[in-house]
Formats: C-alpha cells, sequence, structure tokens
C-alpha cells in the first residue's frame, strides 16, 4: 500500500507533454496585451518569470531575456530615443522558435517588427538631420570665410584710405610739422637781452649776451638762485630761467619778430661791451668755461671783481700874482634832494643798465622798474 501511494505521487508531479503544450500556449494567450501603434493592434506577450519557470521550458532563460528586453524597446520607443539591442532581441526569438516552439513567438516577431521598423525610420532621420548639419556648417563656414575676406580687403581699403590722407594731410601741413619739428625741445630768451654767465651768479664772468627770441637748450635743473645750465650756438653756460619761456607764444617783449623766429631756427648773441674777455685781443680772446652742474668735480666759484682804475690826478692850477681877487659872494647850497626808496617788486630779475665811473657796465640785478640796481637808483 505504502508502495502504490508513492507511485500514485510521482505519477501526479510527471505531466503529459500535451498538457505542457496547452499551458505554454494558454500562458502565452492569458499574459498578452494588445497596445495601439500607428494604427495597428501589436500584442505584448510578458509571461512571468516564474510560470515560465514552472513548465519547464528548455526555453525559459531567452524567453524570460527577450520579454525584458522588448519592455525596455517599448520604453525607449514612446519617449523617442534610440531601441538598443535589437540584434539580441532577434536572436532569443529564434532561441524560442528552435528550443520550444509551443510558446507564441509569433507574438514576439510582431513586437519585435515595430521596433526594428522605428529603429531604422529613426537612424534615417538622425543620419539626415546631420547630412543637413554638416551641410549648414560647411556653408556658415564658406560664409564666414568670405566675410573674412571681405572684412580684410575693407580693412585693407580703409588703411589705404587712411594713408593716402594721411600724405595729403603732410603735404598741405608740411609747414606747420617743420615748425613744430624745429622748436622741439628748446626754450627761448623772453627779454631784450639777457647775459650767458660761466656760474649761477650775477657777479661771474659774462660769456655772450642772447636777444629775445633766441633758441637755446636746457640742459639742467634749477638751481635755488633760479639759474639753469643752457646750451646756445657753441657756447655754455647759466642764465636764469625766468627770463625762458618754453613757447615762441609765450615772448612778452615789445616788437620782438616771433614770426621770423618760428619759422627759422634763429640764434642771435652778441659780445657787449666791457665784457671778461674780447676775441679781437690776443690777451682776452679766452672764453670763460662754464662748469656743468653734471660735472663730478667739486664745483668751486670765486665771485669776480671788476678792477678799478683810478683817474689820472689834476694838476693843480697856478694862482697868478698882483692880481684882484674878487670877493665872491658865498651862494647858500641847496640842500640834496634825500635819496628815493627803492619801491619793491615782485617782477623777474633783470640787470642794471647802469655803468660805472671807469664805464664798466654794472652786473648787478634788479627787481625795479627803472631797471637799476640800489647803487645807480638815486
Amino acid at each position: 500500500m505504502l508502495c502504490l501511494s508513492a507511485c500514485g505521487a510521482s505519477a501526479q508531479e510527471v505531466e503529459p507533454a500535451f498538457y505542457k503544450k496547452d499551458k505554454k500556449i494558454k500562458y502565452s494567450r492569458d499574459y498578452t496585451e494588445y497596445v495601439d501603434i500607428d494604427g495597428f493592434s501589436i500584442p505584448n506577450m510578458r509571461v512571468p518569470a516564474e510560470k515560465v519557470r514552472e513548465v519547464k521550458s528548455p526555453a525559459a532563460v531567452f524567453l524570460i531575456e527577450v520579454q525584458d528586453l522588448l519592455e525596455a524597446a517599448k520604453s525607449a520607443y514612446w519617449l523617442g530615443k534610440e531601441v538598443q539591442k535589437l540584434d539580441r532581441i532577434k536572436y532569443c526569438i529564434w532561441q524560442v522558435e528552435q528550443l520550444d516552439p509551443y510558446w507564441e513567438h509569433a507574438f514576439l516577431k510582431l513586437e519585435y517588427d515595430i521596433y526594428a521598423d522605428y529603429e531604422k525610420k529613426r537612424r534615417a532621420r538622425v543620419e539626415a538631420e546631420r547630412r543637413r548639419q554638416d551641410s549648414l556648417q560647411a556653408i556658415y563656414s564658406r560664409h564666414k570665410r568670405d566675410s573674412a575676406v571681405r572684412n580684410i580687403a575693407e580693412e585693407n581699403r580703409i588703411a589705404a584710405e587712411k594713408e593716402r590722407e594721411r600724405e595729403r594731410y603732410l603735404l598741405t601741413k608740411r609747414d606747420s610739422i617743420e615748425r613744430v619739428e624745429r622748436v622741439r625741445g628748446y626754450h627761448f630768451v623772453n627779454a631784450e637781452s639777457v647775459g650767458l654767465r660761466s656760474a649761477p651768479d650775477p657777479n661771474a664772468p659774462l660769456i655772450v649776451n642772447m636777444r629775445v627770441c633766441t633758441y637755446v637748450r636746457v640742459l639742467s635743473e634749477p638751481t635755488p638762485l633760479g639759474y639753469v645750465y643752457i646750451e646756445v650756438s657753441d657756447y655754455k653756460g647759466y642764465v636764469l630761467k625766468s627770463y625762458l619761456v618754453d613757447r615762441l607764444d609765450k615772448i612778452s617783449v615789445r616788437g620782438a619778430d616771433v614770426k621770423f623766429a618760428r619759422e627759422n631756427h634763429y640764434v642771435s648773441i652778441f659780445i657787449p661791451s666791457g665784457s671778461t674777455y674780447d676775441p679781437m685781443r690776443p690777451n682776452q680772446g679766452k672764453v670763460p668755461q662754464a662748469k656743468s652742474p653734471t660735472d663730478t668735480t667739486a664745483f668751486v666759484y670765486e665771485p669776480y671783481k671788476p678792477k678799478y682804475v683810478p683817474k689820472d690826478p689834476v694838476p693843480p692850477v697856478p694862482t697868478p700874482t698882483n692880481t684882484v681877487v674878487a670877493e665872491v659872494k658865498k651862494t647858500e647850497e641847496k640842500p640834496k634832494d634825500p635819496p628815493k626808496k627803492q619801491t619793491p617788486t615782485t617782477g623777474a630779475l633783470k640787470q642794471c643798465n647802469a655803468t660805472h665811473a671807469d664805464g664798466s657796465p654794472c652786473t648787478n640785478l634788479t627787481t625795479t622798474k627803472t631797471q637799476k640796481c640800489y647803487l645807480h637808483d638815486n
């Protein structure tokens, strides 16, 4: 009895082949939904994995895999994305058909054909779009190249036109440019006559006198007394900075020929009478040398003191004898006028225009309107 019961149990576990066939067909149809795609009703067979393993199908692995791949392809189709692993889906369907034809593999083929056709059209669209973008890029590159060529040609034309305008301007303004270049870097004498001295001192030896509008080059910064080291013609020396201006338009001397000085490199220098040297005399023809303030040697200067030449004594007049000396009435001497007080001014320093008793010019500086120093302004 125990043996019969055991045999009965084993008999119930072993199912006949026709029963497995019917079960597979039933599962295939029960777990299939129909979806409307492009006007067609397409079957979507999705048999659960446990049901596939239940019937012990030799194509169970391929069936489960192809259903998962078709589900992923379905999601990509509805999202408009690329359907991947189409070759693997086709291979799995072929394995299901060969290993276990009782599954409704025709449903799987219909769904695969929809996704394969979609992917083919999608790739055609992508390729067409790529070719269109390449064409547009080629057109854009050609337009950009042509535009660059046109821009370069336009820039060259503008540059050539500007160069022609500059040449025309230079032709019309050549005189003005020459005048600008002529006066570049120069200062100009702004006094009727000013002395060039060998040291920054009003009593230093006088080298030459410079007339108004004379071109000079300033070679140093002003000293505490206001002197600058300059160069004029072949001479170098010191002059007060207040007598120089940096433009001919600032010349304030009445009667100065500024126009002539602007059109010519004007230098007017002369050796005044009573100078410390005289080129016409053999013994006094040496020009006083002015030491540059940039010289590394110590600058030692002894103020110039003009020599005093005494006048010849006047011989006494003899008184004749036997003459009647007329009585001369003494006249009352008029009191001398008190010396005039100098009115201090804030003008520029000027050289005294008076002369000493020996005929030499006065070397003192003054700021009075009469242009006389304290020795002669009385």
